[in-house]
């Protein structure tokens, strides 16, 4: 009989789990997980835990509610509620930390089981993802029928570029303020030597030069810049990297404006070969301004910089980084052309400071170029922006095909990816 309760009292348990605010008639999809037990006082989450609620997240993509209830035995103490309440919220910020669109909820619940007691209870609500007609891709866009393949054979494409570039050290001159990262600034020469392997040939020849500073020498840094180069944009704080190529009584120089304080070193913020895909953009630029659209321009060196900075393994490219763009995943995320489409073609335009989702949704649109045409297209259409031109027609010229029709070829490839990456 006892038996017999304990199973009811479980049961229920489960079936109350809910979220305070469901839509009414919503019609969900239930997944559910028990994480392995706590310590006797734990509440934080072990490296065993940590794998379970990944898995979790990742099972579930199109997850709508993500709910953590910390169970505990129904005569405990309130000390008991707290603690497992605790582990809730632990798990719940955990799934948060993977996936920072989900909407979480956690909680605390009695049970008779007291095989429950103690443990953490992940409950997953889902929208079933609805059958959409799939549209089959030929020609060069084939490789797009499938995501996954072509989020590696955009970036192999990159790889396979470097392998053939003959590699020949590029002098490189390095001006460092007193307050700049040294080892910062030392670590940065691999992968800016990467870049100029491969862009340096596209290039005419000149001299290279690294100005790198820190907060406290901000100033310093402009000086420094305006000696190397006429009409130089001041800056007033330590702020990221800016390229510039610049040509004076027929002599070319490649400057590299870089920030770099002391003390905030990240041995994975290596973005040089970012920097050097700009001097290359910029050498190919024209009087008329920067290449456009900023979706070329960013994501061009964003492709070229993450996999040539950081190698194929590396989670910057196993995964995308989606920062401080939430609506951007959001909005892929529901396949709807006519939500995904602009946000490409917002992106034709010239790139702007606060344009956050430039870096993103760019390499992104590169890594399906890449793998749909090739790195030998990517150059061409890069440096067909070298005279003053119209964005449509190069295009054309260059892929073949309508921006639209790539743009409509690459709604579902977005989609997949804001799911799966």
């Amino acid at each position: 009989m006892r038996k017999a309760i304990a199973l009811v009292s479980s049961l229920l348990l489960v079936a109350t789990f809910a979220t305070p605010a469901q839509s009414e008639g919503a019609k969900y999809s239930l997944y559910q997980k028990t994480l392995t037990a706590f310590g006797s006082s734990a509440t934080t989450l072990t490296t065993q835990q940590k794998a379970q609620v990944a898995a979790t997240v990742e099972a579930n993509p199109y997850a709508e509610k993500f709910i953590c209830t910390g169970i505990s035995y129904y005569d405990q103490p309130m000390s008991v509620n707290i603690t497992v309440r605790k582990r809730a919220k632990a798990a719940c910020e955990y799934a948060k930390q993977l996936n920072p669109f989900l909407s979480t909820w956690f909680q605390n619940k009695p049970t008779q089981a007291r095989s429950y007691a103690g443990k953490v209870l992940l409950t997953v609500k889902s929208v079933p993802a609805e059958v959409e007609e799939v549209v089959v891709l030929e020609g060069a866009l084939s490789v797009l029928n499938d995501p996954d393949k072509a989020w590696t054979a955009g970036q192999q494409e990159v790889v396979d570029a470097y392998a053939r570039a003959k590699k020949v050290k590029t002098a490189v001159t390095y001006i460092n303020a007193d307050d700049a990262d040294l080892e910062a600034v030392a670590a940065i020469d691999r992968s800016l030597q990467m870049g100029l392997s491969l862009f340096a040939p596209l290039m005419e020849p000149g001299r290279v030069v690294v100005v790198s500073y820190g907060s406290n020498s901000v100033e310093w840094s402009n000086e420094q810049m305006r000696s190397l180069m006429a009409g130089f944009p001041s800056v007033t704080s330590c702020y990221g990297g800016r390229e510039f190529s610049v040509v004076a009584n027929g002599e070319w120089s490649y400057l590299f404006h870089n920030c770099a304080p002391e003390g905030d070193l990240n041995p994975r913020s290596d973005y040089s070969a970012h920097a050097a895909t700009h001097l290359w953009q910029g050498y190919h630029g024209c009087s008329c301004g920067p290449i456009t659209p900023a979706w070329l321009l960013e994501g061009t060196a964003t492709l070229y910089g993450d996999v040539l900075g950081f190698g194929l393994n590396d989670k910057v490219n196993q995964k995308i980084e989606w920062g401080g763009t939430p609506h951007l995943r959001n909005a892929l995320r529901t396949g709807d052309p006519e939500k995904i489409i602009p946000l490409m073609e917002t992106l034709e335009g010239r790139n702007a400071r606060g344009m956050a989702h430039v870096y993103t949704l760019g390499k992104m649109i590169l890594t399906g170029l890449s793998a749909a045409f090739g790195h030998e297209k990517i150059v061409e259409f890069n440096q067909s922006f070298s005279k003053p031109t119209d964005f449509e027609s190069e295009f054309v010229k260059t892929f073949g095909i309508s921006s639209d029709e790539f743009y409509q070829a690459m709604v579902p490839v977005l989609k997949s990816w804001a799911l799966t990456k």
